[in-house]
């Protein structure tokens, strides 16, 4: 298995989970509650991780490059499924639940 992300938040680390499971990747995500031990194990131990297989790494890599351009820039998009108004931060679209 190959490490591909390390989040800043367990919400961060779902979020692309999802988005790798929604493009046939699947991940797994480690270190979730890590953060209970900060103090006694170092800061970037406790961070969310996501690692997939190492056939899946090139695939995953080109979502996570995705997944951080989408959540650097603001405004909103409309939904390719049902036409509803999304943040530009959004994965998923609130309304049906389809990838954005």
């Amino acid at each position: 298995m190959r490490r591909v992300y390390v989040a800043t938040t367990p919400l961060d680390a779902y979020l692309l989970r999802d988005q790798l499971a929604h493009a046939g990747i699947d991940a797994k995500v480690f270190n979730e509650f890590a953060r209970g031990a900060l103090g006694d194990i170092p800061c970037d131990a406790a961070q969310p991780q996501l690692w997939v297989d190492d056939e899946d790494e090139a695939r995953a890599e080109s979502v996570v490059r995705d997944f951080a351009t989408r959540r650097a820039t603001a405004g909103s998009r409309s939904c390719r499924h049902c036409g509803e108004e999304n943040p530009e931060s959004f994965e998923l679209c609130w309304n049906c639940g389809a990838g954005l």
